[in-house]
């Protein structure tokens, strides 16, 4: 009693160890696929933000002010190494004095560092060329696009304004019209009309006037058409409008994770193999044990034939 309640507690250790391996399986995928998707989220983000035209304006707005302020202080230095070097010939050729060694290095360099600020201010432009024209491209056909639907909703407003006047018109004369009727049923003046029942005998002549009135009716074939095919759209809808009850109780059956925790399909085969095992043990013994009863009924009868 006491070794298959052991067994019983250790079956449950087992079934318990299994359902945990399965869920921090299905804990550890659902991770690395929510991280797989907001890596491919990030990236995709990262692409629209570097194409969104208000990036290409900050870009643009940061373009113009390092070409303001490089600008100007290039021409400021270039200003003053000019009037330098104008100071130094006027020392040379009218003062007869000549300028210090330092001076005319120093100039020299102040103007290869003008000379290559200048070009790499001019390789920036052309770089970024490119994206500034894509971005006034961009914004010339929003304002283009802007300005046409002002001016397409200024003017169906206008047709709007005038449609409701038409039919606050004929509103009125519908009111009107259903105040006369009613004056008409209170004065017990209106009788409804019925429609003549004809004798047998003109029964006949009834039918075929009847059918020839049919025959003189003009079919609108569109409209019965189109009604047919707004009709069809309203079924359409009703039919997506219906939700299979089964079927939303089962996804969110799913969805809610309620399925009993077994260990999963990992669990199902180990438990298939620890029963392979077992059963191959159990056939090692059995067959041990036959060859164990085999070698002893052999010696059994050696000892008896050595009795005789």
């Amino acid at each position: 009693a006491e070794s298959e309640e052991l067994n019983a507690k250790i079956r449950k250790l087992e079934l318990d160890l299994g359902v945990e391996r399965q869920a921090r399986r299905e804990l550890s995928e659902q991770l690395t696929l929510e991280k797989t998707q907001l890596a491919d989220a990030l990236a995709k983000l990262q692409g629209e933000v570097a194409k969104h035209p208000n990036v290409l304006r900050v870009r643009i707005e940061e373009g113009k002010q390092k070409l303001k302020t490089t600008y100007r202080s290039l021409n400021g230095r270039f200003e003053d190494l000019d009037a330098l070097t104008q100071e130094m010939r006027k020392d040379v050729t009218q003062r007869g004095s000549i300028p210090s060694n330092q001076i005319m290095k120093k100039s020299a360099a102040d103007l290869r560092s003008i000379e290559e600020e200048t070009r790499e201010l001019l390789a920036f432009i052309s770089t970024t060329q490119a994206d500034w024209k894509r971005a006034w491209e961009e914004e010339l056909q929003n304002i283009l696009n802007e300005q046409r639907l002002v001016k397409d909703v200024e003017t169906g407003l206008g047709e709007l304004l005038e449609d409701t006047k038409h039919l606050s018109g004929v509103m009125e004369k519908l009111d009107k019209v259903v105040d006369l009727k009613l004056e008409e049923r209170a004065r017990k003046e209106y009788s409804p009309k019925f429609i003549d029942v004809v004798s047998p005998d003109e029964a006949k002549d009834a039918k075929e006037g009847f059918l020839r009135q049919i025959t003189c009716v003009d079919v609108d074939h569109q409209r019965r058409l189109d009604a047919l095919e707004v009709a069809e759209r309203l079924r359409k809808q009703e039919l997506s409008a219906k939700v299979n009850e089964f079927d939303e109780e089962l996804e969110e059956f799913v969805s809610q994770r309620k399925l009993r925790k077994t260990g999963g399909t990992e669990e199902v085969e180990r438990r298939r193999e620890e029963k392979n095992v077992e059963m191959m043990k159990e056939m090692m013994k059995s067959a041990e044990e036959a060859e164990a009863a085999r070698r002893a009924k052999v010696a059994q009868r050696k000892a008896a034939k050595s009795k005789k």
